[in-house]
């Protein structure tokens, strides 16, 4: 008994080491996205236009350029959480459309990594064998069957509107959540196959 209850005090312990660290973590997170506000904050207004988050979202970005379209949606999405008719928007309206847009930013860098990685002849696209390398990888290193690779390739291709059998860099993210969409409806139909056989016999 003594044991169990120790064992279960080291589990709380742990838990809630795990849920101070994330807090540090939040709290550092705000308080250098404050300084980033204040940064592009040029006049002092507490508020940011549409010039000055577009600053902003470049810096995020590591000075990379951000399509006009994609700051208007960051714009807008956090101009919806204050008054009407505001000129700009405020930190606390900002910070939700911050904390997606770093989200944003690290999912490309892991993307240019990889796709750097598979493009091994550095074609600018990824062949079929390149690609299937890459998604062997995401499947931890499960073998990938070429009916599968086929459905990747080809919806890839529907999607885009663009039939030439590769992957470019923009379709990378989309072959990505089409191989783990396939995978998963295997599994589903893989255990109502087994909860079946098993009812049966």
């Amino acid at each position: 008994m003594a044991a169990a209850t120790a064992a279960v005090a080291r589990v709380n312990l742990k838990h809630q080491k795990l849920k101070e660290e994330e807090r540090t973590r939040a709290l550092e997170e705000q308080k250098k996205t404050k300084e980033l506000f204040m940064r592009h904050d040029k006049n002092g207004s507490g508020q940011l236009e549409k010039a000055q988050l577009t600053g902003l979202l470049v810096e995020l970005n590591g000075s990379k350029p951000v399509d006009a379209e994609l700051v208007d949606k960051v714009f807008d999405a956090a101009a919806k959480n204050g008054p009407a008719g505001q000129p700009g928007v405020a930190f606390d309206q900002l910070m939700p459309s911050i904390k997606k847009f770093a989200a944003y930013v690290r999912q490309n860098k892991y993307l240019d990594a990889q796709f750097a990685k598979y493009d091994t002849d550095q074609s600018g696209h990824l062949e079929r064998e390149q690609l299937r390398a890459f998604l062997q990888d995401l499947s931890k290193g499960k073998e990938v069957e070429d009916g599968d690779l086929d459905f990747v390739l080809e919806k890839v291709d529907e999607i885009n509107g663009d039939i030439n059998g590769v992957i470019d860099r923009d379709e990378l993210l989309p072959a990505a959540a089409l191989w783990k969409e396939l995978q998963d409806s295997k599994k589903t139909m893989q255990y109502k196959f087994e909860s079946t056989f098993c009812t049966l016999s």
